[in-house]
């Protein structure tokens, strides 16, 4: 039977048809843009806060707060790229939620990315939604004196700058900024204040601290503090210079900044390379898994002792600055991490001194600082060659003069047990009675021989037989040649 165009199209438009095929094509988008792993808090007074819901490749689905601490809150804010957590709830800040609930063991560190990288072990916990697991990231709603804040954006990253004082939240405020030839100028808010508000706020450190158009709202909060004086390397606002208390700011004078999206360490492992002794070299930091340098500008030996304590030696030795004397040394092309590190010596770990980041913009790439640490098994000289010469040339060269010498004095030696062993076997060759060996015929006499004076030595060409009758043996001989008598004691002749 033939189909009538018209009912085709009845049965395609039809709710009891279109209703089913538009909730499959729903959930196969909400199946495609949400991924196995991914975190969200929802039900909080404030974006940074709320239960943490977990999507498990299905579904949204809470997580058991039992065992959930202020380590487990650092994951989630650290994935959400948010303030570093600040509370760690299991129930009765937030709503409770509904559906399934996540009731592993999970056994974070504090320091991983994703919550599903901790290690984490099945459990049979009866967990029920009144002890639902909550974060909060950064400080607002539980605000303290001085506390900071950022608004006026979407973005955790970027926004203005609010800082609580006295009870309330108030802007910063720039005063001496102003705009010349449509271009914005600042005498006091910079870079080094906004590294203070983002370190503060957990993350690395500050990109910019102004951008254009960067809000999106106003504010009617009250100035809390103009003339910032940060010098880049304060842990919190409050120890920078400022006037607090001013009355009035226009919007284009409030102070915002834009963050680092990576987050502040608590702790750094270092180490030296390119010293010719593991007590030595030039300084780095592991971050995020790679190793980088320190810029050597205002670098001292305070600096130095926290590193050569990290790494087992009592204190350094030196702290050098200067790259151009270190060419000994093997310089790494690491980037430039630390601008500049304020230590007081008594610090365990680099992360503890005051300290701001930098790049190889602001950092020369041959600016590195260096140590040599104290120690008793390696040398703790300093490694700088003052007159500029090549310290590997100087040691090749001693080591070949080194060996000249040795080869001349085997020589010299060899030579003078040679001319020894010569001089005794003559010596022996002259005594009488001594057996002659390879004796060579002589010449017999002439008569012209015959008529020299009587009185002249005999000519070489007499044997040795005939000079031996002639000569007196010595006393100093007798008992050189084994065997032999002296025929003045067989006669009893004294000598």
């Amino acid at each position: 039977m033939a189909v009538k165009m018209n009912e085709v199209v009845y049965f395609l438009t039809s709710a009891t048809t279109l209703l089913p095929l538009m909730f499959l094509y729903m959930t196969l988008q909400m199946s495609v843009s949400q991924e196995f792993g991914e975190v969200r808090l929802v039900d909080g007074e404030e974006p940074t806060q709320g239960r943490v819901e977990v999507y498990n490749g299905t579904l949204w689905m809470s997580i058991c707060g039992f065992q959930w601490t202020l380590k487990h809150a650092k994951v989630i804010c650290r994935q959400l790229s948010m303030p570093l957590a600040t509370g760690a709830t299991n129930g009765g800040r937030f709503k409770p939620g509904t559906g399934m609930i996540l009731a592993d063991n999970l056994d974070c560190t504090g320091f991983e990315t994703n919550i599903f990288d901790c290690p984490y072990e099945p459990s049979d916990l009866r967990c029920d939604h009144s002890i639902d697991a909550g974060v909060i990231c950064g400080v607002w709603s539980h605000a303290k004196e001085f506390d900071v804040r950022l608004t006026g954006t979407l973005s955790m990253l970027e926004g203005r700058v609010e800082v609580f004082y006295r009870d309330q939240w108030g802007t910063v405020c720039n005063s001496n900024t102003g705009f010349e030839n449509n271009v914005l100028w600042d005498k006091y808010w910079d870079l080094k204040d906004a590294q203070v508000v983002c370190r503060q706020l957990g993350y690395l450190t500050a990109q910019q601290s102004y951008r254009e158009d960067l809000l999106m709202t106003e504010t009617s909060l009250p100035v809390a503090v103009t003339n910032q004086r940060c010098t880049g390397i304060e842990v919190n606002l409050r120890e920078c210079n400022a006037d607090w208390e001013v009355l009035f700011c226009p919007r284009y004078q409030e102070a915002q900044v834009v963050c680092d999206p990576r987050h502040r360490v608590e702790s750094f492992d270092v180490r030296l390379v390119g010293g010719h002794h593991p007590n030595q070299g030039f300084a780095e930091v592991l971050y995020e898994g790679d190793w980088k340098s320190i810029c050597s500008r205002e670098w001292d030996l305070d600096d130095a002792d926290v590193i050569c304590k990290q790494l087992g030696y009592p204190y350094a030795v030196y702290a050098l600055v200067d790259n151009q004397e270190l060419s000994a040394w093997t310089m790494n092309k690491s980037d430039t991490f630390l601008d500049r590190v304020e230590c007081t010596g008594n610090e365990t770990n680099l992360a503890e001194c005051l300290m701001s980041y930098t790049s190889t913009a602001l950092c020369g790439t041959t600016e590195k600082a260096g140590i040599v640490c104290m120690s008793d098994k390696y040398p703790s000289e300093d490694p700088r060659d003052k007159e500029g010469v090549d310290l590997s040339m100087i040691l090749t060269v001693a080591l070949i003069v080194s060996a000249v010498i040795f080869l001349l004095i085997v020589f010299l030696f060899i030579l003078a047990k040679y001319k020894k062993h010569i001089t005794q076997k003559q010596l022996l060759l002259s005594l009488p009675g001594t057996p002659q060996q390879d004796q060579v015929p002589l010449t017999p006499r002439s008569a012209a021989d015959e008529e020299e004076p009587a009185d002249n030595p005999p000519p070489y060409e007499e044997t040795l037989s005939d000079l031996g009758d002639k000569l007196t043996p010595l006393p100093v001989f007798k008992a050189i040649k084994r065997g032999y008598e002296d025929p003045n004691r067989a006669s009893g002749t004294e000598v």
